[in-house]
């Protein structure tokens, strides 16, 4: 149980990782919130499950990142945790075991490998540190193994799961 109720902001609530942050944190005793981008009705089963609010967001977008952020803090009146678990796997084609996991990979590939995992997470944490700079409160980046030994993924998946360990 947490000492003080807590309120936390998990980003990509709504995937298997995230999802599984976000019971934690309620049955710590945590307030939770969660975004999501496409998975609507999970979103709302989790969020009813919860008693907790879920926000729509496209992680390619700089702008809806900053706005929905930005929104989310205000209407929760400040967070103590925010938890970035939002990512993609990419194209699920890149992990079979035909595909080159280097060749395969094609510019539209790398582009949003680098939006949703690297850069959204870097604007994520931006927006956040700035609004957590008087009260303090935590910004935790969920990465993988990937980042840190050689795995059977595509190359691309693997470089930023580095950056995300660089941040």
């Amino acid at each position: 149980m947490l000492e003080q109720k807590k309120k936390c902001l998990v980003l990509g609530g709504s995937g298997y990782i995230g999802s599984q942050i976000c019971r934690q944190l309620k049955e710590n005793g945590a307030d939770i919130s969660f975004t999501y981008f496409k998975n609507k009705t999970f979103a709302k089963e989790l969020s009813d499950t919860l008693s907790c609010k879920a926000y729509q967001i496209d992680f390619c977008d700089i702008y809806s990142i900053q706005n929905l952020l930005l929104e989310a803090i205000q209407e929760l009146n400040g967070v103590d945790a925010i938890i970035q678990c939002a990512g993609t796997a990419g194209n699920p084609e890149l992990y079979s075991a035909k595909s080159d996991k280097f060749l395969d990979i094609s510019e539209d590939d790398f582009s949003q490998m680098l939006m949703i995992t690297a850069q959204s997470s870097f604007i994520a944490s931006q927006v956040c540190v700035k609004t957590m700079k008087e009260k303090g409160g935590e910004f935790i980046i969920v990465g993988s193994m990937d980042g840190v030994k050689s795995v059977p993924a595509p190359t691309h998946y693997a470089a930023f799961k580095v950056v995300l360990i660089s941040m």
